[in-house]
C-alpha cells in the first residue's frame, strides 16, 4: 500500500467511484459482503437514504433488522473506494450464528495487498466507539483469506456450523476490543 486509505462514511461526492466499486463486483461474479445492499441502488443518493435508517433502532426499515453503520475505506488521492464494511452495532438471532458484528468486502482487483486487514483493523475501532468490547465476525469455511483477516485482527476461532439459509459451513471467530 502506498497510499493511507481512510474508512469514512460514505457520500455523495463517492459518487462515481462507489458506481466504479459496484460495477467491478458485477463484472466479476463476486458477492458484495458488507455492503448493506448497494447491488440493489441504481441511484447512490437512494443508497445513502437508505444507509440513515439503519443509524437508529426506531428508524429501522423492518423490525428483522439491526442498527449498523456503512463505511468505506476510501482512498483520497486516487478517489478509488477500496472496500466496504458494515459494523452492525447489536446481533439478532441470525447474525448471533452466521452473520456476526461486522461484514466487509474488498474489491476484486485490490485484493491481496493488505486492504482486507486495514479495513477490519479500522471497522474492530468503529465498534468500540459504539461501545462494544467484543465482537463476532464470520466467514466461510472456505474463504481462506477472510480467515487470514480475522485471525491477523486477533479473532479467536469460536465454532464453526451450518448456515442452512446458504448450506455452507461458516466459521465464527471471536474478538476482544
Amino acid at each position: 500500500m502506498v497510499h493511507e486509505p481512510k474508512l469514512v462514511f460514505p457520500s455523495i461526492e463517492m459518487t462515481k467511484a462507489l458506481k466504479k466499486y459496484r460495477t467491478e463486483f458485477e463484472e466479476t461474479g463476486d458477492t458484495m459482503h458488507g455492503a448493506s445492499s448497494l447491488e440493489k441502488f441504481t441511484e447512490i443518493n437512494d443508497w445513502l437514504e437508505h444507509l440513515k435508517a439503519y443509524e437508529s433502532k426506531e428508524t429501522l426499515p423492518n423490525k428483522n433488522f439491526v442498527p449498523s453503520f456503512q463505511y468505506v475505506l476510501y482512498e483520497p488521492l486516487t478517489q478509488e473506494v477500496l472496500g466496504t464494511v458494515s459494523v452492525r452495532i447489536e446481533l439478532n438471532d441470525y447474525l448471533r450464528q452466521v452473520g456476526g458484528h461486522i461484514g466487509y468486502s474488498i474489491a476484486p482487483s485490490k485484493r491481496r495487498e493488505g486492504y482486507g486487514r486495514l479495513i477490519l483493523k479500522e471497522a474492530l475501532k468503529k465498534a468500540k466507539d459504539h461501545d462494544l468490547n467484543r465482537v463476532l465476525v464470520t466467514c466461510d469455511e472456505d474463504n481462506i483469506p477472510s480467515a487470514k483477516v480475522i485471525e491477523a485482527n486477533g479473532g479467536v476461532l469460536e465454532s464453526i456450523i451450518l448456515d442452512s439459509e446458504s448450506n455452507k459451513q461458516v466459521k465464527r471467530y471471536g474478538i476482544d476490543l
